[in-house]
């Protein structure tokens, strides 16, 4: 259930998805300009349960989610780690989308945050049966049975640096396969359930393409592919945007400092609204 669900009962809301692992989720560091400052208009739908890497008794690792859990709706804002604040793709979309206007009077602007670092498709926290999938799945039912209108403006995704290192075994074409068909399935089927919202996918940082090529190179072709016939869905190049070590010096290849999220969740928005006026 919604915790405060009741504040929100057949609510004028704009619903936004963010979803994939830990670029989505958000661990830029470093300076901004133009920082973003929490805004009334824009929300966050996310989880209270708090969804880590647990082992198994094989030890081997396992995603520990919750179902059926407790969400709750706050005022979006940047997470902060270490007493620093840290990027997040949603929120520089949203300030973009309330900027420019498509926020029509009297609405406000919901995030629905199914993110979690680490995950993919290898490991089934993403796709048809993935965990995260259905908990966000979970997260739109309980708010649609509020009574707002089962309607979804845009789908952010930001994944495939962890199926790009997962299942060593399998060579570039068959990873490429592998993730156009589980990225395929996992839309056709959320697409089903909630419309043909536009889709808006990302690539990775320079560095962690450059260290895992043909591998990183498969997963980007899937993605690209994807949004070429899928209808309604872009692909963002994220070339030249700065990793956090670029950034801030600190040895992290994987994520994009916070400036280059703030500039991603902005390349969203304009290929989110290119989709929309089409």
């Amino acid at each position: 259930m919604i915790v405060n669900g009741n504040q929100y009962k057949n609510a004028a809301l704009d619903v936004v998805v963010l979803a994939g692992q830990s670029n989505a989720q958000g661990c830029g560091m470093g300076e901004v300009q133009n920082e973003y400052v929490p805004d009334a208009r824009i929300l966050m739908l996310k989880d209270t349960f708090n969804v880590r890497f647990e082992k198994n008794a094989e030890g081997k690792d396992y995603l520990l989610v919750q179902r059926p859990t407790d969400f709750v709706i706050e005022r979006a804002e940047e997470a902060v780690s270490d007493g620093k604040k840290l990027g997040n793709i949603a929120l520089s979309f949203a300030r973009c989308y309330v900027q420019s206007g498509r926020l029509q009077e009297g609405r406000r602007l919901l995030i629905v945050n199914g993110t979690y670092g680490g995950t993919g498709f290898a490991r089934n926290e993403w796709g048809v049966n993935g965990c995260l999938y259905l908990r966000l799945c979970d997260m739109l039912e309980e708010l649609f049975a509020l009574g707002v209108p089962r309607r979804i403006e845009a789908f952010l995704w930001h994944q495939g640096e962890c199926d790009s290192f997962e299942n060593a075994h399998l060579s570039p074409e068959d990873r490429y396969k592998k993730h156009l068909s589980d990225l395929s399935a996992q839309m056709n089927d959320f697409r089903k359930k909630y419309g043909e919202m536009p889709f808006v996918c990302g690539g990775f940082t320079d560095e962690w393409v450059e260290q895992n090529k043909p591998q990183c190179g498969a997963i980007i072709r899937a993605m690209q592919e994807y949004c070429q016939n899928a209808g309604n869905a872009a692909y963002v190049d994220t070339h030249g945007l700065p990793s956090n070590d670029k950034d801030t010096g600190n040895g992290d290849r994987l994520h994009f400092c916070r400036a280059s999220l703030y500039a991603l969740g902005e390349k969203y928005f304009q290929a989110y609204e290119s989709l929309a006026k089409r």
